[in-house]
């Protein structure tokens, strides 16, 4: 019985009618399905017809695009090719990720009651920042040898707050710094000082002041808290275990640089990469020349990289890391990446995740996606600022003149310290006739202030935040304050104003163009894909549409 009831639905399934035709090609009510089903998870949407027909039409549309991205041949070119190594690559590494971690992990209840713990508590930490592992480390050796981070901390910092607090953060709860911050305070005994940190831009030596923990809660709170707590933990976990695994392969690799390659490398970056390394033009930089292709770059245990290999290695280099590298540390990095990145990928390879279904999920949807942003910029590459028409300009500007205007500015100089004393005598000595901008370039805590004696230029109501009404009634010339601006105090003195006026319509046209420019854009993708459609025999079969069965969770 159960063998010809299975029959009977295999065989109804297989006789379902198409909910949809274009191009020859046919939406089947499954595929349909798996699509609406991640709509309606994802927007929260209510299933009716008219919804079903929105998604239908989408993946109509999608279809068409993807017949005129082969017909002109996007499929094929050396961007896609590009494109699809990339993808593919970036596939197989998720899985072999997910394989050596997530399918792995355990989360203990002491762990569970530990990160709680820990989500209660807050930490007081300061730091010094580095642009390169190297320059932290010298930092670090600074701090062990006597150096302070009260005197470092001015060398390092631009911002005013940490220059003037040593780096100090304050008290600050999970989630306001980032990850690696935070996991590096959160192991740190009281006083002790971290190894280099690695942030998402730089490094940091960081220094645990003080640990204050909250009163624990009732178990009703853990509880509740725990799903959130678990998430955490696997997170953590995942990223410590991956670079674990990394830092293995590295090490294993045993990369022997040839120093004068790497310069050689920083120094051609941009003809390299398409990217600016530190100080070096686009007129300065120059392609490889031939004769350094051959040049050996980097000896590994098991192979040898010349410079011409990283070359032809560096397509497969995300924008974030191309626009990371600063100094010859930086390529030695991307170097030693690139090549842990291929055994990563020779070992999702020996695993044969590039057969399981995930992979080639992710690469198809992953292809798909490109193909049509691809035929959309190619679409929407074709209008530029000049197809803007000016009676479109002219019309816009007539009906919305009030949103083109100058608003009124004050130019105001300052003179920013830290302490209530010293604003005090500072104010005392402008007003018996001290020349102010002498003593905003000797007193000032602010870097442009001392360049341009306290001068900070004109700006709008909206620079000066809450001390803008009070600036903006004061009369030209008069000095204001000490007034507290964050933890410092500051003075000030009206150097001149601006009323607010109109722009004429010369001085608004670019900005009308900027807003006229993305609808026109708009509309000519749409007429595009129109006219698509009706090259293409479209049909929709309302009623197999109406009858594809959507489960209810």
């Amino acid at each position: 019985m159960t063998a010809a009831v299975l029959a009977i639905c295999l065989g109804s399934c297989a006789r379902e009618k198409p909910v949809a035709r274009v191009a020859g090609r046919e939406i089947t009510p499954a595929e349909f399905r798996e699509r609406f089903e991640d709509y309606l998870f994802t927007t929260g949407d209510k299933d009716n017809i008219l919804v079903r027909e929105k998604i239908v039409n989408n993946m109509i549309n999608e279809i068409a695009i993807t017949a005129d991205d082969h017909a002109q041949g996007f499929d094929a070119d050396s961007a896609y090719q590009a494109q699809m190594r990339q993808v593919t690559s970036q596939a197989l590494l998720d899985a072999y990720g997910k394989r050596i971690t997530v399918d792995t992990i355990r989360v203990s209840e002491p762990e569970l009651w530990n990160e709680f713990r820990a989500s209660r508590s807050k930490i007081s930490a300061r730091f010094l920042y580095a642009k390169t592992e190297a320059a932290a480390r010298a930092l670090k050796d600074r701090l062990e040898h006597g150096g302070t981070f009260t005197a470092l901390a001015k060398e390092v910092f631009t911002d005013p707050r940490l220059a003037s607090s040593g780096g100090s953060l304050g008290y600050f709860d999970p989630g306001d710094v980032e990850q690696a911050f935070e996991d590096a305070a959160w192991r740190l005994p009281l006083g002790a000082l971290s190894d280099p940190v690695r942030l998402r831009e730089g490094w940091a030596i960081i220094r645990v002041d003080d640990r204050m923990e909250v009163p624990l809660a009732s178990e009703l709170d853990y509880a509740a808290a725990k799903p959130k707590l678990e998430k955490a933990i696997r997170e953590r976990k995942i990223l410590g275990l991956l670079a674990g695994a990394t830092d293995s392969i590295a090490h294993d690799l045993d990369p022997q640089f040839n120093e004068r390659a790497v310069d050689l490398v920083l120094t051609h970056w941009s003809a390299i990469t398409g990217e600016d390394a530190a100080g070096i033009s686009h007129e300065e930089a120059r392609a490889v020349p031939a004769d350094l292709r051959d040049t050996v770059l980097v000896r590994f245990r098991n192979a040898t990289w010349t410079i011409g290999e990283f070359v032809r290695r560096s397509d497969d280099l995300s924008t974030r890391f191309r626009r990371r590298v600063h100094a010859a540390e930086d390529v030695r990095e991307v170097v030693v990446g690139l090549a842990t990145r291929e055994v990563l990928l020779a070992s999702a390879a020996g695993a044969g995740l590039e057969r399981s279904e995930g992979v080639r999920r992710q690469i198809t949807g992953h292809r798909d996606l490109y193909l049509l942003r691809r035929w959309e910029q190619s679409v929407v590459d074709t209008v530029t600022a000049s197809m803007v028409p000016a009676d479109s300009v002219d019309a816009y500007y007539a009906q919305n003149r009030d949103l083109f205007s100058y608003p009124p500015e004050l130019d105001v100089a300052e003179i920013l310290v830290r302490y209530p004393r010293e604003a005090d005598s500072l104010a005392h000595l402008i007003r018996l006739g001290a020349d102010f901008a002498a003593l905003a370039r000797s007193n000032t805590v602010r870097p442009w202030g001392v360049a341009h004696g306290g001068d900070l230029g004109y700006a709008p109501r909206s620079r000066y935040g809450i001390l803008a009404d009070t600036l903006f009634r004061a009369r030209t010339g008069a000095v204001i304050g000490p007034l507290a601006v964050g933890p410092f105090r500051a003075i000030f003195r009206i150097l001149g104003r601006k009323e607010g006026r109109l722009r004429t319509l010369e001085e608004a046209r670019e900005d009308i163009i900027n807003v006229i420019l993305p609808r026109l854009k708009k509309r000519t993708y749409e007429e595009a894909l129109m006219r698509l459609r009706n090259r293409s025999v479209v049909s929709i079969d309302l009623e197999a549409l109406g009858n594809v069965v959507i489960p209810r969770n």
